[in-house]
């Protein structure tokens, strides 16, 4: 080749015609510079999408003119990429062109650079597209995508994702990176190498399990030691640990979401130990007080027992003069006792232990029945023992005159009356900590179910917006033979998919936060409530649906018509094919003896309503009874049967509201019977 071009004969000239042809009908225009003269012949489709007419043959030097002054620098370099043979002169590049009314119209040229014999550049010629709405659609995902990841890292608790085995920390919110106290440059990082302070303790262990397994994973006022700013923190948090799979089900990442409950386990455990203390005074003959400090091993008595021990008020107690106070027979048993309950590390153990005081080192022969608890710090080390002692002598020597007796119980009752009046008044102060943490409960719920609405409301309104665009490509490319309108069915239905998601998410949030509002509800309206909403479902499958009696029960008729909605649905969903749905509703009362080992109702009660409803469907193993009313939990793939796995979820949450609980059992291809527990009220 010289940089001539050869003439075309008929059947070429046919060839670029039908070539034309079909690039006009794509909505695709064709360029061709004249790299010599530096002039460019463009058709008239090519010369509309950069906002011309009537001029088939320009100047390179214009055509630039015609790119977005910001592109220009990188189409120039592209172009002479192309020149330069780089990538075998393959010209390939997204650009925005000036339009007359002030738009911007996204285009993307495709072409290729010719070389002489003499390997000199003599021509670039190519194919140019208007991808305008390809580019909006995409900026639109990138913007949901945006405001998605500004929710997380804006959220109250903590949230990171950890991919791969190694458990690289990817996606670290604000609240995940102050409470682990490492700095904010952590993603990237393996999880293991920035938090050393994990190797001995079982959340590493946990989460490789989690990521083996792609089972759920949940644990309440866990125990983490956490090395913050240098400072190591014995914490507690409510952890929950998701797999996250792929399309074809293996887990390539694990959802970290915790919050920190310390204040709120810390506080728990000082009304724990207020509790036992009260308990102690309650079942104990308080007669003589002791407490030993286990870190100075310092001794600290009342002056009635510093008296059995014969010293005076003012003397120090030593553990010296307590050995030897003992009489020589008991002091072993008694010392193995201390040690016992001191190993053992328990709050619950009791130091329960009689002896003999020896008379030749105090003055009298006593026997004594010394009681107490060992208390332990946040780590679990004890650090005190404290309780009563009680002089049991004259109880062991001789059986008093029922006079005595009488007059002892009263002036036991006397002193146990006081410590009553004195514990009322600590009980008291106790139970308003218990409402104010309540208030403070019921303000976090509020916080959640305005955090849920905020993030289900922002995320629809994104995926809208993709099936809007999407509806108007489908028109677009309803003629097209290509994989357009696959992709863009694909992408609706994605969008689809995460709008009810997202519906079903803020639906299991609100029951999961409100307490449902009690009165008295007919069981049969609430399930005529849940047919008349599955109406066309019923109709289009001829499910056939028996309502025996039902009771009536306080509780919340918004809440029990979602159960049953859910409950019927399912069985309508999951039905044999070729076999009409048939669906059992009824009730039986039970006693609480009576209720499944799986049953914990939240609600006390003699007995309560089994509200039973079976279906004639496909079923299930058994062996995912627990699993199924986990939320994201599906016994088959999206393709089978739609739904999100929250719907059994929900129904847990309404049973639970209610005082109850829920369970199922069914066999694969034998239908399935789910029975809701409720209290019957008396």
């Amino acid at each position: 080749m010289t940089g001539e071009q050869k003439p075309f004969s008929r059947y070429d000239t046919l060839a670029l015609d039908r070539l034309q042809f079909a690039l006009q009908a794509a909505h695709v225009g064709t360029w061709d510079i004249d790299l010599v003269n530096q002039q460019v012949w463009w058709d008239d489709h090519c010369q509309e999408l950069f906002g011309i007419s009537g001029a088939n043959q320009v100047p390179f030097a214009q055509v630039l003119t015609m790119v977005h002054p910001a592109d220009q620098l990188r189409v120039g370099q592209a172009v002479q990429r192309a020149i330069d043979q780089e990538e075998n002169g393959r010209y390939d590049i997204m650009h925005r062109a000036n339009s007359v009314d002030g738009s911007e119209r996204w285009l993307h040229c495709r072409g290729k650079a010719y070389v002489n014999e003499q390997g000199l550049p003599y021509r670039l010629a190519g194919t140019v597209a208007d991808v305008t709405e390809q580019v909006l659609a995409r900026q639109q995902v990138d913007a949901s995508e945006a405001r998605l990841r500004f929710i997380v890292a804006s959220a109250p608790i903590a949230i990171a994702l950890f991919t791969g085995e190694e458990l690289v920390i990817d996606l670290p919110n604000q609240t995940f990176i102050d409470t682990i106290g490492k700095g904010p440059d952590i993603a990237g990082k393996p999880l293991r190498q920035l938090m050393p302070e994990l190797e001995n303790q079982p959340i590493l262990q946990t989460l490789s399990d989690v990521y083996t397994s792609g089972t759920l994973h949940q644990s309440f006022g866990t125990p983490v030691d956490v090395v913050q700013q240098g400072v190591l923190r014995h914490n507690f948090y409510d952890i929950t640990y998701t797999p996250i799979q792929n399309a074809v089900g293996h887990t390539y990442a694990v959802l970290n979401i915790s919050v920190d409950v310390t204040e709120q386990v810390l506080a728990r455990q000082k009304i724990a130990e207020a509790e036992e203390r009260f308990r102690g005074a309650i079942e104990l003959a308080e007669l003589g007080t002791w407490e030993v400090d286990l870190s100075t091993a310092e001794f600290c008595f009342s002056d009635r027992l510093k008296a059995w021990y014969g010293l005076r008020p003012h003397e120090s107690v030593t553990g010296e003069h307590v050995y030897l106070a003992v009489r020589e027979a008991d002091r072993a048993r008694l010392w193995a006792a201390a040690s016992d309950i001191i190993s053992q590390a328990s709050p619950n153990r009791l130091y329960d232990v009689e002896y003999t005081i020896d008379a030749a080192r105090t003055g009298r022969e006593r026997i004594l029945r010394a009681q107490g608890n060992v208390f332990v710090d946040a780590s679990g080390r004890p650090t005190r023992i404290s309780g009563t002692v009680q002089d049991v002598t004259e109880q062991r020597w001789v059986q008093l005159a029922l006079e005595r007796e009488v007059q002892e119980r009263t002036e036991e009752l006397a002193v146990m009356n006081r410590e009553l009046m004195t514990t009322n008044e600590e009980f008291m102060v106790v139970n308003h900590a218990l409402e104010e943490a309540n208030n403070d409960l019921v303000r976090s719920n509020q916080n959640l179910e305005q955090f849920a609405y905020i993030a289900s409301h922002d995320l629809q309104e994104p995926l809208r917006k993709i099936q809007q665009f999407g509806d108007l490509l489908k028109i677009r490319y309803a003629d097209s033979a290509g994989d357009e309108l696959d992709f863009l069915n694909r992408m609706q239905s994605a969008a689809g998919r995460m709008s009810i998601l997202i519906r079903d998410l803020l639906a299991f949030s609100r029951i999961s936060t409100r307490q449902a509002s009690l009165t008295p509800v007919a069981l049969r309206q609430a399930v005529e409530q849940a047919l008349d909403n599955l109406s066309v479902s019923i109709a289009e499958t001829k499910a056939q649906i028996d309502i025996h009696d039902l009771p009536v029960i306080p509780g919340d008729s918004l809440q029990l018509s979602q159960l049953f909605q859910n409950l019927l649905s399912n069985a309508i969903k999951f039905s044999r094919p070729g076999v009409t749905p048939h669906v059992v509703i009824s009730s039986h009362p039970v006693q609480a003896r009576e209720l499944p080992p799986s049953i914990k109702p939240t609600r006390l009660a003699a007995a309560y309503h089994r509200v039973e409803v079976a279906d004639n469907g496909i079923g299930f193993d058994e062996k995912y009874t627990d699993r199924i009313f986990q939320v994201f939990q599906r016994l088959h793939g999206k393709n089978e049967f739609a739904g999100t796995g929250v719907g059994l979820a929900i129904c847990e949450k309404v049973a639970v509201n209610h005082g109850g609980g829920i369970t199922a059992s069914s066999q694969s291809g034998q239908g399935a019977t789910f029975s809701v527990y409720l209290p019957v009220s008396e």
